[in-house]
């Protein structure tokens, strides 16, 4: 009965290419088997393979490097030892790659420092080039720094302590604080959740953080649901899909701007879909409204 036990290959690293795939066995039978065949199966079609030589006495563990695998995208995969044994149950694990945080370019930087603040410095980066920096901080003080990144893509925080024992350092304020912060609508704080946050419970010298820059036009799915409007962002962020039910048989469909304008309109639309040209719209929130027999039906699209 030899199991798997789990998956200790590289974790997801947005846009860093092919992860290692290795899984860990145990052998949990009173034999020891010398040879065994791995597979790592995506979509249950077999895509890498590998074959162990070695001796595996009661309930020793080893390593089997089935080679490398781009896992971006990958939602999930499975590891199964091939070879039938008295316990066909433990021969497989289904494994859910960790993928990056997404964020959107809006986002923001709060630092507070503790009784070292130009110890603390700190970098975003995208293709090892750096687009956001920040050092030279006072003792005990409060910054925050609003941050636009370029675009789609991905990006790495690297937080840094020149001495080496992170923001733990006690003073009016307590320990440091640093937050990376992205908003769906620019500006709006009820928009916003963490990338990253450190609050000064533990020592470091670098601490990095990988996300992924999204779509910069996006919408409140939740809402659309709800009133049975769908928005789809295209990653062009030039052009918008709306769909909606046909039972909606919508006689109207307006998308109102920040200041109240119509930004666009369609009478009587037909069919349940409509593709817009959002080249040269202003950034901000704009209000789908869809005119029905049965009422007005709302949803809001933002543009980054």
């Amino acid at each position: 009965d030899v199991a798997l036990e789990s998956f200790v290959g590289g974790e997801l690293i947005c846009g860093s290419g092919p992860s290692s795939i290795v899984a860990e066995v145990r052998n949990l039978g009173a034999e020891s088997p010398t040879d065994l065949t791995l597979e790592m199966r995506v979509n249950g079609q077999a895509v890498l393979s590998s074959n162990w030589t070695g001796s595996l006495a009661p309930y020793q563990t080893t390593l089997v490097v089935l080679g490398t695998y781009d896992l971006n995208g990958i939602e999930s995969f499975e590891l199964a030892i091939v070879e039938d044994d008295d316990n066909p149950a433990n021969n497989l694990i289904a494994v859910e790659p960790e993928q990056p945080t997404e964020g959107y370019v809006t986002c923001e930087v709060t630092v507070v420092t503790d009784n070292w603040g130009n110890e603390t410095s700190w970098e975003i980066l995208s293709d090892n080039a750096v687009v956001a920096s920040g050092s030279g901080y006072d003792d005990n003080a409060m910054y925050t720094i609003d941050v636009t990144l370029p675009g789609e893509g991905c990006y790495e925080l690297v937080l840094n302590d020149s001495y080496g024992d992170g923001m733990v350092g006690q003073g009016p304020n307590g320990a440091g604080l640093f937050k990376l912060r992205t908003f769906v609508e620019p500006g709006n704080p009820f928009t916003a959740f963490d990338l990253f946050a450190y609050d000064g419970s533990y020592e470091f010298s670098q601490v990095t953080e990988t996300f992924a820059v999204v779509s910069s036009t996006s919408a409140s799915d939740e809402l659309a649901l709800e009133e049975g409007l769908r928005v789809f962002p295209n990653p062009t962020r030039e052009t918008l899909t709306l769909t909606w039910p046909n039972t909606l048989a919508p006689m109207a469909v307006d998308i109102l701007s920040v200041d109240g304008q119509t930004a666009w309109r369609q009478d009587t639309p037909q069919g349940s879909r409509a593709e817009l040209d959002t080249q040269g719209w202003k950034a901000g929130v704009y209000l789908v409204q869809v005119r029905t027999a049965a009422g007005l039906h709302t949803t809001r699209v933002v543009k980054l």
